[in-house]
């Protein structure tokens, strides 16, 4: 995922001293930070290991941000109707309501997304520019 204009603003910061990079790189971590408890309270959460794995890390100038699970991405955007068969068995074990069932094969429905990473950068996104003016104003006052 990306948010649109800030190439644009990094590539307007390239030619600034150092000390105005840290700035920019203290900024993102925040933000990075903020996108991390935003998504925490967003995500749906059964065992709390998905939301454990919500990570956000500045490399360079670029913010990295999302979920560390595999299958973050299906709680994100759903998935389609699909066929699951057993891997390691003949049979899939399943419990529905009281009972045990078996079956050769299932047709799942397919699921909705319950989206948290995008929503937490939308929401997130706002204030970088006032995180940005914070951490310079910051750096002025060193």
């Amino acid at each position: 995922m990306e948010v649109s204009g800030l190439r644009e603003l990094l590539r307007k910061l390239e030619g600034f001293p150092e000390w105005m990079r840290e700035a920019r790189r203290d900024a993102l971590a925040a933000a990075g930070r903020e996108m991390e408890r935003t998504a925490a309270q967003l995500v749906l959460v059964r065992t709390g290991a998905l939301k454990q794995s919500i990570y956000s890390q500045v490399v360079g100038e670029v913010l990295h941000f999302g979920a560390a699970k595999g299958y973050a991405r299906y709680v994100e955007y759903g998935t389609r109707p699909h066929e699951i068969l057993p891997v390691r068995a003949k049979a899939l074990r399943f419990q529905v309501r009281d009972r045990i069932v078996f079956a050769r094969r299932v047709r799942h429905p397919g699921t909705w997304g319950r989206p948290f990473i995008g929503p937490a950068v939308e929401m997130t996104k706002e204030i970088l520019p006032e995180l940005m003016r914070e951490k310079l104003r910051g750096w002025f006052r060193k």
